[in-house]
């Protein structure tokens, strides 16, 4: 055969394909090619871009140890150096393309597997959607021809072998479809421009005759030319057929090494049979293209092969087994494993119907039961492909991450904000489905509803946030790429009888019980002694290798992604710079130190293999390995050390907590026991202020015992996100971490720790509420946007953060806090007050001039001052004309102009008022009670309330709460009176102190739709008019004797055990309102952002 690339081609080949990392490792190894100045320093200034500011980039490069210089160097530097031997690799992608030059593509197979006629096994959709599939045929066939008889084909049928060929075809147009595409288009346009960008709609038979030019250019020099313009591509081309090769060089020999054991294990009377099936289940791999695979022999016997240790798995269904002797729930079926040394085979678990109800009813008992026994053992990553629905038997066919090791939220790369409630709850397992709220409040349920392992219904789901290039007219002359986002069929992890999927919201009651019962019988058999004697749960598992999941395996997925893209795959340097977002958490304050930089280099190292790597612990040790190999870093705990102690802190209170958070997590209200306003009589009572201040200290306490502590010291808070809507139609369960505002976030719980430390002196509530805003103070010093809000708003925007650290700083005597608040003003860019189309209080304009102005208040800046005015300004130019003729503002899409004080209009005049008094213009005051003539209007004579117009279902039309209806107007009203005198405002205050109902409670005790928003009111009321004396403190007396009553205040997220620790929804707030009751000259009314 003759050389296909010459010496030089070679070595330039080889030396553009080395990664950005392997040249500053080696910078001996390869020199200069006269590459454009232009080009290296767009790529140093592309890397440097992916960092969030020149120190970061600095603290990347320090830790590579190298100036950027070097840098430069490494980039420029692009040809093998001629005393440097050439790689492997290169000699093994020159005889590969020598051979495909030989072939002819019409004489290559359509499909080298066997013909699987109509029952749909082993990806025949694929088949059928193969893209340039004359290339990736020869690819195979070159692969398939070089396996050796020994070990290989005397140990696989040929069928077996042309299955594996078609799965190397999957993966090598997974890779190189992007790059194959555009050359082709490339091609096609150089010919016919037109045609290159035609709708294939447009044709009946779209025309083949310049892909069949392209295809003949490939097997006639094309393919040398495309590996030396994507000499990365050419690289991983030559990893991959080395990878598939060595998998089936080692997959042969165990399975001819552990033919018999096979047999014997699985009860085979005489022979195991040839292979008739061999299928890889994923198309990812880990360790060097290693892939799990179903086998089947024609015994009848069919086996999932792991090529890594499967002690974990057997070790955890052994416990299974002995704990089915002592569990009330049905007995769990246990599949048959054989271990070999580093890989081993699992009985396969077939996906099947239950026979009928009953057998579904078993089914989700067994559920809960295995959701409580996967919690005691911290075991993680239980997602949808490593459950089965084998009937009645839910089973975990995947347990390496048994026992997961822990590391500290504060060195992993994806912080959520939501650490210990998912960390130290059932939710860890991700057997169960829930959402994440991040700053911008989007919610990433979909995709956790698509992989969690029970799933919430058998309907497929869409996997938002991620795509797939689908082509159209695949293989002619107009192909063309379309973006699809992949789906997710749950039928497999939901029950079925005959067909029909039986979700787990109709046997919910049977999970709890199935959860319970197991819960209680883990204590019973700790107590006693029998879970370590009898059972052993923790000793089976010592020194067993369990798998250690650093990011999500979706992450690295994405990364890959865009490490093919055809930029990355022209240059290895391009292509390192791309696997440099792993090395971004370590740079910009995400992750903690010590920092575990050891397996970011590890990730780098595989990751340009394109395999996900697999870190590996051990169950009762804490050193991190790749590939059996030490990386230098330790976890935090070990995973028995971790079960060990929730074993040992078990009890029926904590139990009680889990239960609420499957609940919630299956669609249903996590406790149906928390909804106390709808159960309870209790009405008005007398409290005195000593009783009001001792609850906010305990309320304190929930608050403070809520928080989880970071290894670096930092405080965290989450929360279970409202859910509302009707039980058909429910808002998806979720956490919710406390970022940076008032409403839910740091903000608003250190606001209640300066309250009790003004009111108290104490010192422990002085360091809590720094403690609590510290993180929001440092994101503003150092521009971090996960923690500071960019967007509009008093209660979770930047007035939010203006407020609340503005009276924090007040309330404490700390100087220096408050002159870091101003800072904020910095965040309000002319971007962010351009695109409000909100207005209100809450997330708009309106709610910025408020926190602004309460900050300006504090300490006098002509930047916060301007910031307030460019909202003003804002709220004047934006308003519209309501059915009345009057101009306000319509901040609900699809509603009449709102009314009220979180939403409505009336917050928003308030807020315009006290502008018009900061500056002087009347214009301000002038639009403000404008606005009040449509609010006034609004008011119904027969109701004695103002309506809410926003058509949300299970929201009362005359709602008395400070965000919609009574008590919110008459507060706006209140504030308003200290800056204007007007009949307008007068009116609105007089009608709302007036109609206040006595005596009664509402349904919620929260600060913003319950009763602690209507004692500010009645509180605001008496300090300034004298009226509706005592009831506020009698409100809050009442609402003291409903809880001792229900043991429990009522919230919206409708919890008992799990505290909602927030300002606006929660406890904080409630205890602020408590101890204002008791001291209202020493607290500002946050309602009005005094």
């Amino acid at each position: 055969m003759n050389d296909v690339f010459d010496s030089e081609q070679k070595r330039v080949l080889a030396g553009r394909a080395r990664t950005l990392h392997e040249r500053l490792a080696d910078p001996d190894a390869l020199e200069p090619t006269g590459r454009d100045e232009s080009e290296v320093e767009e790529l140093l200034e592309e890397w440097r871009e992916r960092f969030p500011d020149d120190e970061a980039f600095s603290q990347r490069l320090d830790r590579l140890e190298v100036t950027e210089d070097v840098c430069r160097e490494s980039i420029r530097s692009e040809k093998l150096a001629e005393d440097e031997p050439l790689p492997e690799w290169v000699e093994r992608l020159e005889e590969l393309v020598g051979v495909v030059q030989e072939f002819d593509p019409d004489d290559l197979p359509e499909s080298f597997g066997p013909d699987r006629g109509s029952n749909g096994e082993l990806g025949d959709e694929r088949e059928r959607e193969r893209r340039f599939a004359e290339l990736s045929a020869a690819v195979a066939a070159y692969a398939r021809d070089r396996l050796p008889e020994d070990p290989v084909r005397d140990a696989l049928s040929a069928e077996a072998i042309g299955t594996m060929a078609e799965w190397l075809r999957n993966r090598f147009e997974s890779w190189f479809l992007r790059v194959l595409y555009v050359e082709f288009k490339t091609f096609v346009a150089s010919h016919d421009r037109e045609l290159a960008f035609a709708d294939p709609d447009e044709f009946d038979e779209p025309p083949t005759e310049y892909y069949e030019q392209f295809v003949n250019h490939l097997f006639t020099g094309g393919l040398a030319e495309l590996c030396q313009r994507y000499p990365v591509f050419a690289r991983l081309l030559a990893t991959q057929i080395r990878q598939w090769d060595e998998h089936l060089r080692e997959f042969s020999r165990r399975l001819r090494a552990d033919r018999d054991r096979l047999a014997d294990e699985f009860g085979v009377t005489g022979e195991l049979g040839a292979v008739t099936t061999l299928e890889p289940l994923a198309d990812d791999t880990h360790g060097d293209g290693r892939a799990v695979m179903r086998i089947a022999f024609d015994s009848g016997v069919t086996v999932a092969y792991k090529p890594r240790s499967v002690t974990a798995g057997e070790t955890f269904y052994r416990i299974l087994d002995r704990l089915n002797d002592y569990l009330s729930v049905p007995d769990f079926e246990t599949p048959t494993y054989v271990a070999g040394d580093g890989y081993g085979w699992m009985e396969w678990v077939e996906r099947d119907d239950c026979a009928d109800r009953e057998a579904v009813e078993r089914y989700y008992q067994r559920a809960g039961a295995l959701v409580c026994v996967a919690y005691f053992l911290e075991f993680r990553d239980c997602q949808i492909e490593n459950l089965v629905t084998a009937g009645e038997h839910p089973t975990l066919v995947d347990a390496e991450t048994v026992l997961h090791p822990y590391v500290g939220s504060h060195r992993r790369p994806s912080r959520t904000g939501v650490g210990a409630l998912r960390d130290d709850s059932v939710l860890l397992t991700l057997l169960l489905p829930y959402g994440v709220r991040n700053a911008s409040a989007d919610l990433d349920f979909e995709m956790l509803k698509a992989t969690s392992g029970i799933a919430v219904s058998g309907e497929e789901v869409e996997r938002e946030g991620s795509s797939y290039p689908r082509i159209v007219a695949a293989d002619t002359d107009v192909m063309s790429v379309v973006e699809e986002s992949p789906s997710v069929d749950r039928s497999e992890n939901v029950p079925t009888v005959d067909g029909e999927p039986h979700s787990p919201d109709e046997y919910l009651d049977t999970i709890v019980d199935g959860f319970e019962t197991t819960y209680e019988t883990v204590l019973e058999l700790h107590d006693d002694g029998r879970l370590a004697d009898e059972i052993g749960l923790l000793d089976a598992f010592e020194s067993v290798e369990n798998r250690v999941v650093y990011r999500p395996t979706l992450e690295y997925g994405a990364l890959v992604k865009s490490m093919t893209s055809r930029s990355c795959l022209e240059d290895g340097a391009r292509f390192g710079i791309e696997m440099e977002e792993l090395a971004v958490p370590f740079c910009n304050g995400r992750i903690g130190d010590p920092k575990p930089w050891p397996l970011c280099d590890a990730e780098m190292r595989v990751l340009k293999r394109l395999d996900p790597p697999r870190f590996t612990c051990r169950t009762d040790e804490t050193a991190l390995r790749i590939r059996e190999s030490p990386i230098d870093v330790e976890a935090d705990a070990s995973g028995i050390s971790r079960a060990r102690r929730r074993i040992e802190s078990a009890s029926r209170s904590d139990m009680r907590e889990q239960v609420e958070l499957v609940r919630g997590s299956l669609a249903a209200v996590p406790n149906p026991d928390a909804t106390p306003g709808t159960q309870s009589s209790v009405g008005y009572e007398s409290v005195d202020g000593e009783r009001l201040q001792r609850e906010a200290t305990d309320l304190f306490d929930r608050v403070e015992g809520a928080a989880f502590e970071t290894e670096d010291g930092t405080y965290h808070w989450a929360s279970i996100e409202p859910q509302t809507g009707s039980q058909d139609d429910r808002d998806p369960f979720s956490l919710r971490p406390a970022y940076g505002s008032l409403y839910i976030g740091r903000c608003g719980i250190g606001l209640f720790g300066a309250g009790l430390y003004r009111v108290t002196g104490e010192e422990r509530y002085r360091e809590f509420a720094l403690d609590a805003v510290g993180p929001v103070r440092d994101a503003l010093r150092s521009d971090d946007d996960l923690l500071t809000p960019r967007n509009s708003g008093g209660t979770t925007g930047i007035g939010a953060v203006a407020y609340g650290l503005g009276v924090t700083a007040d309330l404490l005597g700390d100087a220096d806090l408050l002159a870091d608040a101003t800072k904020v003003a910095d965040l309000l860019t002319p971007e962010v007050v351009e695109v409000d189309e909100t207005y209100d209080v809450v997330g708009g304009s309106a709610g910025t001039i408020l926190g602004l102005l309460a900050l300006y208040d504090r300490r006098e800046s002509l930047a916060l001052l301007e910031a307030a005015v460019e909202c003003g300004d804002h709220l004047l130019d934006s308003r519209v004309e309501s059915e009345g003729g009057v101009p306000v503002w319509k901040t609900v899409d699809e509603t009449t102009p709102l009314v009220g004080f979180a939403h409505g209009v009336g917050g928003i005049a308030y807020a315009l008022v006290r502008l018009s008094d900061a500056t002087g213009r009347s214009e301000y005051r002038k639009a403000a009670l404008e606005a009040l003539e449509f609010e006034s209007r609004a008011f119904s004579e027969s109701e004695q309330n103002w309506p809410n117009y926003r058509d949300v279902e299970q929201m009362t039309q005359f709602p008395d709460q400070w965000c919609h209806g009574r008590s919110g107007v008459g507060l706006s009203r209140l504030g308003m009176t200290e800056y204007v005198t007007d009949d307008r405002a007068e009116r609105g205050l007089e009608r709302a102190v007036e109609s206040f109902p006595s005596g009664d409670l509402h349904d919620l005790d929260h600060l913003c739709c319950g009763n602690a928003g209507r004692a500010e009111f009645l509180l605001e009321t008496e300090q300034r008019l004298g009226r509706r004396s005592s009831e506020a403190r009698s409100l809050l007396g009442g609402v003291l004797a409903r809880k001792r009553e229900t043991g429990t205040y009522c919230v919206h997220a409708k919890t008992r055990e799990v505290p909602d620790p927030t300002f606006f929804l929660g406890l904080s707030g409630i205890g602020y309102t408590m101890l204002r009751a008791n001291n209202p000259e020493a607290l500002p009314c946050a309602l009005l952002w005094e």
